[in-house]
């Protein structure tokens, strides 16, 4: 034992170090439709769902990831809206010069990316 381990029990530090980093339950407020989404992503995760809104956040405090404001969300929409309309006149083309088949494969490709894409996320959430 060294002189900082006697100061530190002579003055309870250990103990309070401990209290200030115990758990306490907290209230907060979700609607029965936010709760629901709230307790699915973290099935998918495989933690409970008191876990998973503790982790967000505290990665949204601490910065590791940001929070999406309306603006944020808006120009997602945007993005899906123009991207849709893109894909759907690009499909329509290719149809009418017989590339169905071409058309088929790259469905398919981005299919099995999807499926590749989601292994992946729900192997690395856990």
């Amino acid at each position: 034992m060294n002189e900082d381990d006697g100061d530190r029990k002579a003055t309870g530090a250990d103990d309070q170090e401990k209290r200030a980093d115990t758990r306490r339950s907290k209230t907060i407020r979700f609607s029965d439709p936010e709760w629901e989404l709230a307790e699915r992503a973290a099935t998918e995760r495989g933690i409970p769902a008191a876990e998973f809104v503790r982790n967000a956040a505290i990665d949204v405090a601490e910065g590791r990831i940001a929070a999406l404001d309306a603006e944020m969300v808006e120009t997602i929409r945007r993005i899906y809206r123009s991207t849709y309309i893109v894909t759907t006149l690009k499909r329509d083309e290719m149809f009418r010069e017989g590339r169905e088949e071409e058309m088929k494969q790259m469905v398919e490709a981005a299919r099995e990316s999807q499926t590749s894409l989601a292994a992946t996320a729900s192997g690395s959430a856990r």
